[in-house]
């Protein structure tokens, strides 16, 4: 009921675990602080010359601020998200497997609240200036202000339209995001979301 790994908080799972052949499949399901519930299966392959593994995750109404007060410290976006791993690695050890791991995430969420910003009164002024582009604000909605350290490098002329206000909010009423990890690199290829009044 209990599992303790070193380095993670504890946490409560439930599993089968199923081997044959050099093969083991393990289905779980955990309860976490940060979601409704998360369930998946894990597969190792030792039949063949080299050992395969792949782990699918779905995990349910995930909250974000947990993720974002972990990882990037600021008050940026809050709501829950729902996401899913398909991941496939090779090779023995972790060294290996964690350089050959592939696959996609997929992040969804709807009514989710973006802080610092208000995208629709944004979009508002794009015909009235030539120094702001939608890319600015897809970087700004994916990676936080610093997207536009990535879009604009050192020029930060669209920051006289983009302006961050820590009063202002955007509901995204439906974000639907997928990634690829290859390489030890994750790409976005596609990311979209919608305001209640526009679609990007």
């Amino acid at each position: 009921k209990r599992l303790n790994i070193s380095g993670l908080n504890e946490f409560d799972i439930s599993m089968k675990l199923h081997g044959e052949n050099n093969k083991t499949v393990m289905d779980f399901a955990r309860t976490t602080l940060w979601s409704k519930g998360e369930k998946g299966r894990f597969v190792t392959d030792y039949s063949g010359d080299i050992p395969q593994y792949s782990l699918q995750v779905v995990t349910k109404k995930a909250n974000l601020e947990f993720f974002l007060n972990k990882y990037y410290k600021k008050d940026f976006m809050s709501g829950d998200i729902n996401y899913s791993l398909d991941l496939h690695a090779t090779g023995p050890g972790w060294r290996n497997a964690k350089k050959s791991a592939s696959g996609t995430i997929d992040i969804y969420g709807d009514s989710l609240n973006l802080h610092g910003m208000d995208i629709d009164k944004t979009l508002e002024k794009f015909e009235r200036s030539q120094h702001f582009n939608l890319t600015d604000v897809g970087a700004v909605v994916v990676a936080g202000p610093v997207g536009l350290a990535i879009t604009k490098g050192t020029d930060f002329v669209s920051l006289a339209s983009v302006s961050f206000d820590s009063t202002q909010r955007t509901t995204i009423v439906q974000l639907a995001s997928k990634w690829e990890l290859n390489n030890m690199e994750i790409m976005s290829r596609d990311v979209a979301f919608a305001t209640p009044h526009s679609r990007i």
